[in-house]
C-alpha cells in the first residue's frame, strides 16, 4: 500500500473501525494442541525499549531498504527523493533527486555501489546512491509500489496494473511479465518479499507467491493486508491486518497457524489527528528476523512490538519500543541485534535489542 493511501486511511479509521466486519480465518490446531487465545488480563509484562538513535527526513518515508552488512541505510519520500544514511554516525550521505511523485521502493544491489528505485510516477532507476548519478532509466507505464532484486542479474516489480514484471538489472529491460490476480478498483500488489533461499517469491495483497524456477503463480487469496513478508525459509507468512492484529499463515496448505494479538493501547494522537486505538490495532509493518526467532509489528499505535517465535504457534510478546510520533510503516532487523523502522512523520529510528534477547 502507498504510504498516501495509507496516511488517508488513518485518516478515517477512527470513523470505520468497529463497523465493517472482515472475513478471518479461524485458528488451527498445532501438533495436535488446539489455540488457545490469552486474555488481555494475563498478558505479561514487557520490556520497554528506546531508540538508540534518530534520522530524519522532511516528509513520510515510502520507502525503506538496509543494505547486506548493515551499515547503509536508503529511503524514499513522498518528495520524490531518495536519501543516503550511515546508521552509525546517522550522517545523510546522498540525495539522489530522481522521482516526480512519491518513491514506491528502493533496493540495494549486492556486490555493487547501486540501488534500485521505482516510483508512483512509473519510472525506474538504477543509480548511485551517493552522488545521484542515474545509470539506467526507464519507464515502465504504470505506478510502481515494491521492487525487490531476486538475483545479481534480475529484479521483479510490482505494478499497480496487477502486473509482475521480471526486469533485468542492468538494462532495466522487462524480460517476462506475469499477471496477477484481483479486482483493479480495489487492489493493487503493493509489497514484496523473497525467501531466504531466493526460491519463493510473495507478492500482494491479493497475495500469490511466485517459484521464481517456473514463474508458476499460485491462486491469489485476499488477505485484507497493509504489508507481509516470508519467513527465512519461506514456508510462513507474517500478515499485518487491516483492523486487526498480525497474523502468521502456514502456505502449504494455506491456514493460519498463529496470532499476535496485542494488548488494547490508550487514545493517541497522530498527524491524521485524533484516533482512538481500537481493541485491535491495525498493522501497517511487519518484520521476521533472519535466523526466524524474532518478528516485529508496529502500525497505528505507533508502538513497534517485539515477538519472540520460538513457539511459532504460542508466539511471546518480548518488548514495546516507544518513540515514534506517527503511524509506523516500516521495519527491518538489522545485524549486530538491531531494528530499524519508520514512520509517516520521516522519522527513521534505530533501535538496540541487545537487552531482551540474545537469540
Amino acid at each position: 500500500m502507498s504510504v498516501a493511501a495509507l496516511s488517508r486511511l488513518c485518516a478515517t479509521w477512527a470513523m470505520v473501525a468497529g463497523l465493517v466486519a472482515l472475513p478471518s480465518v479461524p485458528l488451527v490446531a498445532k501438533d495436535g494442541i488446539d489455540q488457545v487465545e490469552i486474555p488481555r488480563e494475563a498478558a505479561q509484562t514487557v520490556a520497554e525499549i528506546r531508540p538508540v538513535r534518530e534520522l530524519r527526513q522532511p516528509r513520510a518515508v515510502t520507502a525503506l531498504a538496509l543494505n547486506r552488512d548493515g551499515t547503509k541505510i536508503l529511503t524514499g519520500g513522498l518528495d520524490g527523493a531518495i536519501r543516503l544514511w550511515n546508521p552509525g554516525s546517522g550522517r545523510l550521505e546522498g540525495i539522489a533527486r530522481l522521482h516526480d511523485a512519491d518513491v514506491g521502493d528502493v533496493a540495494f544491489l549486492d556486490g555493487s555501489e547501486e540501488a534500485l528505485s521505482v516510483g508512483v510516477d512509473g519510472r525506474m532507476f538504477r543509480f548511485d546512491p551517493r552522488t545521484g548519478k542515474v545509470a539506467a532509466e526507464r519507464q515502465l507505464g504504470t505506478s510502481c509500489l515494491a521492487l525487490t532484486a531476486i538475483s545479481e542479474t534480475l529484479a521483479a516489480v510490482a505494478c499497480s496494473d496487477l502486473s509482475l514484471q521480471i526486469v533485468e538489472i542492468a538494462s532495466l529491460k522487462t524480460i517476462k511479465t506475469l499477471k496477477l490476480k484481483g479486482d483493479l478498483q480495489y487492489n493493487y500488489p503493493s509489497h514484496l518479499s523473497i525467501s531466504a533461499d531466493g526460491t519463493q517469491l510473495l507478492v500482494g495483497d491479493p497475495f500469490s507467491t511466485v517459484d521464481i524456477a517456473t514463474w508458476q503463480v499460485s491462486p491469489a487469496r485476499r488477505l485484507y493486508s497493509y504489508n507481509a513478508v516470508l519467513s527465512p525459509d519461506g514456508k510462513l507468512l507474517l500478515s499485518g491486518q487491516i483492523g486487526r492484529n498480525a497474523q502468521i499463515f502456514a502456505l502449504e496448505p494455506f491456514a493460519q497457524v498463529a496470532e499476535l494479538r496485542a494488548p488494547m493501547t490508550d487514545t493517541f494522537m497522530s498527524s491524521q489527528g485524533h484516533v482512538e486505538a481500537s481493541q485491535d490495532t491495525p498493522i501497517y509493518a511487519v518484520g521476521w528476523s533472519a535466523n526466524s526467532r524474532l518478528a516485529a509489528t508496529g502500525g497505528l499505535d505507533r508502538v513497534v512490538r517485539l515477538w519472540d517465535l520460538g513457539e511459532i504457534g504460542n508466539p511471546v510478546e518480548l518488548a514495546r519500543l516507544s518513540g515514534h510520533q506517527d503511524v509506523v510503516t516500516h521495519l527491518l532487523f538489522a545485524s549486530g541485534n538491531k531494528l530499524i523502522s519508520s514512520d509517516l512523520s520521516g522519522s527513521i529510528l534505530i533501535w538496540s535489542l541487545e537487552a531482551v534477547t540474545d537469540h
